[in-house]
């Protein structure tokens, strides 16, 4: 059974419970799809991001990001994780945002309270953790920050609801704006994530 994922209303009752982490879509995605089933390979090639990921054994995974695509809902952007060589772009990871204008980080925390409950309903048997607002790593002035919960699955995969609030720097210098993100990461991303 597949459940999408919205950011105000989940249309199940209360006694749906997820077991898996394919049982979850986002923009109609799920783990384990094919993202041919979505896009045209064309579309797929033309959003690969390039970044700087190294190798991990015999395993190295791409991204296509979508950016205000015309078929979306209800996020602004969608990264997805492939494997490299994978001729039909198996999903493993998805992450989909919202981006807020200055002043308005607000209204992420009051999507990432309503989701967050959202989920708590739906991961009644998943480890959950919640470790605050932090300061984030890319920012060398220390300003900005994030805050998060997480729903760790016995299968080594998660989910996660995310508010990231930038400092001045990283707007001017990257674009960074502050923003909502929901992501679905299998077990072997989150093994080469950690591995980077």
């Amino acid at each position: 059974m597949k459940i999408f994922l919205t950011l105000f209303v989940l249309f199940f009752s209360s006694s749906v419970v997820a077991e898996d982490i394919s049982d979850f879509e986002i923009e109609g995605m799920s783990i384990g799809d094919s993202l041919l089933d979505y896009f045209s390979e064309e579309e797929i090639k033309n959003n690969f991001m390039e970044y700087d990921y190294k190798k991990v054994g015999n395993l190295n995974f791409i991204t296509t990001e979508f950016d205000k695509h015309p078929s979306f809902k209800i996020y602004d952007a969608i990264q997805i994780l492939s494997k490299e060589n994978d001729k039909d772009f198996k999903i493993f990871a998805i992450g989909a945002g919202n981006f807020y204008e200055e002043g308005s980080i607000s209204q992420c925390y009051q999507k990432l309270e309503k989701v967050s409950e959202e989920l708590n309903l739906l991961f009644k048997d998943t480890k959950k953790s919640s470790p605050g607002k932090r300061a984030h790593y890319a920012d060398p002035t220390g300003e900005s920050n994030y805050t998060g919960i997480y729903f760790n699955f016995e299968s080594g995969g998660y989910a996660s609801v995310e508010c990231f609030e930038w400092s001045d720097y990283m707007y001017e210098k990257y674009g960074n704006t502050n923003s909502f993100k929901i992501s679905i990461t299998t077990e072997e991303v989150r093994y080469f994530i950690n591995q980077q």
